[in-house]
């Protein structure tokens, strides 16, 4: 069996436990994400003491977490332990003895504990460990909103575990960031960070080059007022300053990023002339200077009897939900709403400060153990040997709706991503015909609240790794995948790119966006996304899957490079993907 990445040799377990005196038989079991003995004696045993007995000769997570005393084994006709017959675990013994909270965060924190677990509310202590009470990674996130306090993320809860150690570490954070707000963080030349050195070197390389350009066109209807609209384009503008960001070379040959609101123009409506729009949109999707200017361009104008909102940013100061950011708090502006702060700033500085402390060193460590040695499949095995970047895409509708997967949630008590993800894997092991399985996800890194409306480069990607051959069930894949999962997040703030270079660009790349698409572009509310073509476009991996929302119903698209498959190749790796996601769900 596997139990949070080990490999448990149950025998091994059951075996030493026998030879404790007193104990007749002995049979040791995973249930509920624990680990369990179950056990008959003639007397009572102190379960204590056969703790410490297993602990001599017994590595630490093969000790079990769980003790039952049976008044009988359960056998088979044949004399074997009936496993299917050993009881559920009595998971009360997990919880620690009682203390109370000290302070009001650790109050909050044990009130969200027992919410989210469904524990009464004052028998959860500082000392109870959100994991072995039954956390898993959806629950977490619940938490982190339940409990309401500035700073949490999810990763503080699987690396922290208790209320006694999550609310110590947020109280000292809270101490040593006091000092140094988002104001003040605009005014420091701040490093830029790792992932996105990697595209302004790119950028520098590659002069003329759109590859990073991410643009935006929204038809405006005519019954939106041009001067409100300036007016909120410009507050929104204002309001993110990552669109005010500029790289620059430091002294000592670092590149760092400053904030520079005063070199962005103001936007006002202007009519163009053409001979179509295409040809106007493809002079405003022009490379970015990476140097010592502006990374973001936007543009209000009327062409023939429309108008329309052009927004371009270069990707080493975006992603794909700023975007989205940008669009809704677009439209708050023009309906008169105050918009939320956006901590950028505060962000990257605490990215940088992060990457000297224990905590990112033991997420490096934990990476570099996630894919050791082995040599792992990583993507659908290509037609060709062709890393040349000109992009296909192949597009799949699964069936699933939104119903169909919050159920699947309740009733697996892992995510739709776990879902996808694990699909991902199922059908990698089957088109390659490999068991050694490694795909990378995107996890959008705004779990914080402080950062929920922060436009910038904020998402990291992150590794799943399993050999499928060790898993005889599909429950137990998806327990692994959500583990892997949730400790990716708790070690989120290590740059796993940087460490994994040449693997990253080759693995396959799981982006979930099912349950994050933004529901205010739509003609309803007076803007209408356009989709155009662009003069360079380019896929940088050998392939990406993103699952979006289509009305309600799930479609996976496949985002390859297409020099590198035959025509039918990537089609039927996503039906094995549909298959297996079907399986997950409905079955």
């Amino acid at each position: 069996m596997k139990l949070r990445g080990f490999r448990i040799e149950l025998g091994e377990i059951e075996s030493r436990a026998s030879q404790f005196a007193g104990i007749k038989s002995a049979a040791a079991e995973v249930r509920k994400d624990n680990l369990v003995l179950y056990y008959t004696s003639e007397n009572e045993i102190d379960n204590n003491k056969l703790k410490s007995f297993l602990s001599e000769s017994l590595t630490e997570y093969m000790i079990p977490s769980v003790y039952m005393r049976l008044p009988e084994m359960p056998f088979t006709p044949n004399g074997k332990i009936d496993r299917k017959a050993l009881p559920e675990p009595d998971l009360s013994s997990l919880k620690a003895e009682y203390e109370a909270p000290r302070n009001e965060t650790e109050k909050k924190l044990c009130d969200a504990f027992a919410e989210v677990l469904g524990i009464d509310k004052d028998s959860v202590g500082i000392n109870d460990d959100f994991i072995m009470l039954g956390g898993s990674s959806i629950k977490s996130m619940r938490l982190t909103v339940i409990a309401g306090i500035d700073g949490l993320v999810v990763n503080d809860i699987y690396r922290l575990k208790t209320p006694k150690n999550i609310a110590k570490e947020l109280l000292g954070r809270g101490a040593a960031n006091s000092a140094l707000d988002e104001t003040e963080a605009r005014k420091i030349a701040v490093p830029a960070t790792a992932g996105q050195i990697d595209m302004v070197d790119y950028q520098f390389a590659n002069l003329n080059s759109v590859m990073y350009n991410m643009p935006e066109l929204y038809e405006i209807d005519s019954s939106i007022d041009e001067q409100r609209l300036t007016e909120a384009v410009n507050a929104v503008i204002e309001n993110h300053p990552a669109l005010s960001t500029q790289f620059e070379m430091g002294k000592d040959g670092v590149v760092i990023q400053r904030y520079k609101p005063e070199q962005i123009e103001k936007v006002s409506i202007r009519t163009v002339t053409g001979n179509n729009l295409q040809s106007i949109l493809n002079g405003l999707v022009r490379p970015f200077k990476i140097f010592n200017a502006p990374l973001f361009r936007a543009e209000l104008f009327r062409f023939g009897d429309k108008k329309y909102l052009f927004m371009d940013m270069h990707h080493a100061v975006s992603d794909g939900e700023s975007m989205d950011i940008l669009f809704s708090d677009i439209y708050s502006a023009y309906h008169g709403n105050p918009l939320n702060p956006d901590n950028y700033y505060s962000f990257i500085l605490n990215e940088s400060r992060m990457s000297e402390t224990d905590a990112f060193r033991e997420a490096r460590e934990h990476f570099r153990s996630i894919l050791g040695d082995t040599e792992w499949c990583c993507i659908p095995m290509p037609d060709h040997e062709s890393w040349e970047t000109e992009p296909a895409e192949e597009i799949i509708m699964t069936g699933l709706t939104t119903d169909n997967i919050k159920s699947a949630e309740a009733r697996l008590g892992v995510s739709g991503n776990v879902m996808c993800i694990t699909a991902s894997i199922l059908a990698l092991t089957q088109y390659c015909d490999n068991s050694d399985i490694h795909v990378n996800w995107l996890y959008n890194n705004r779990s914080d609240a402080r950062y929920q409306n922060t436009v910038g480069k904020l998402f990291k990607i992150l590794p799943v790794a399993v050999h499928t051959g060790e898993y005889a069930k599909l429950s137990e894949l998806l327990a692994e995948v959500n583990r892997q999962v949730s400790e990716g997040i708790a070690n989120s703030i290590c740059n796993y790119a940087e460490l994994t270079e040449a693997t990253l660009k080759d693995a396959l790349e799981i982006n979930y966006l099912f349950s994050f698409n933004n529901t205010l572009s739509q003609e309803t509310t007076g803007f209408s996304k356009s989709e155009f073509d662009f003069e360079y476009n380019a896929v940088g991996g050998r392939m990406g899957i993103y699952i979006v929302n289509n009305n309600g119903e799930m479609a996976a698209s496949a985002d390859y490079q297409a020099k590198a498959y035959e025509e039918g190749s990537v089609a039927r790796f996503l039906q094995m993907f549909r298959d297996h996601l079907r399986k997950i769900v409905l079955d």
